[in-house]
């Protein structure tokens, strides 16, 4: 409609209700709703940054290297059910506070399973960041020979990785750290896990058992 007064600026002498019944009834135009499709393109900015992270995992699995990826996720947990069994044609009203829990989950895991985990209520900060990292640290250090060779810790670039107090922190760990490209989420495989547990917690799975 826009772009017709836009071409023939002499059609806006004419009531849009004309132009209205004019395109429904000679021209059999209707006023629809826009559906909007996603479309994901790379960034040229980033497409050098996913080829070098892709190039590298690649590499690194083919040498035989251990890839542990390490990430937060938040769930809210909320006691009430949404539904019971009651009679017909009656409403079932339970008395709830709305109050919700929030917990954050930081985990680690690699193609052999979760390494290690943390579970957190409220938010995971640096300073939680860098406590799981040297518990893990320690304990993998223990169970394997050639630690500081074979493993490879892989991040994404949230605010609590690439703080300085971080850097620093993992620096003074002497570990192979390798970062994910910006918003490459799906290289990373520690979203699928998150993924699949979201959906277990959020049907009740989880907390039946």
């Amino acid at each position: 409609m826009y772009e017709l007064l836009n071409k023939f600026p002499e059609l806006k002498k004419i009531s849009i209700r004309c132009l209205y019944l004019t395109l429904r009834n000679r021209m059999h135009y209707s006023n629809k709703r826009i559906c909007k499709k996603a479309v994901h393109y790379f960034k040229r900015s980033n497409y050098h940054q996913r080829v070098f992270t892709c190039c590298l995992l690649g590499n690194l699995f083919m040498n035989k290297k251990r890839i542990i990826s390490i990430d937060e996720a938040g769930f809210q947990i909320s006691k009430s059910h949404n539904y019971s069994w009651g009679k017909t044609n009656e409403k079932i009203i339970q008395a709830t506070n709305c109050e919700r829990q929030n917990y954050s989950l930081l985990a680690a895991i690699s193609e052999y399973g979760v390494e290690g985990f943390l579970i957190k209520k409220g938010g995971i900060n640096r300073y939680d960041f860098v406590y799981f990292m040297k518990e893990l640290v320690c304990v993998l250090d223990n169970f394997h020979r050639n630690f500081y060779e074979d493993f490879w810790f892989f991040f994404d670039n949230c605010s609590c990785h690439r703080s300085k107090h971080s850097l620093e922190k993992l620096k003074q760990l002497k570990i192979n750290v390798l970062f994910n490209a910006v918003y490459a989420s799906e290289l990373n495989p520690i979203e699928l896990f998150f993924n699949s547990l979201k959906t277990k917690v959020f049907t009740g799975y989880l907390q039946n058992r």
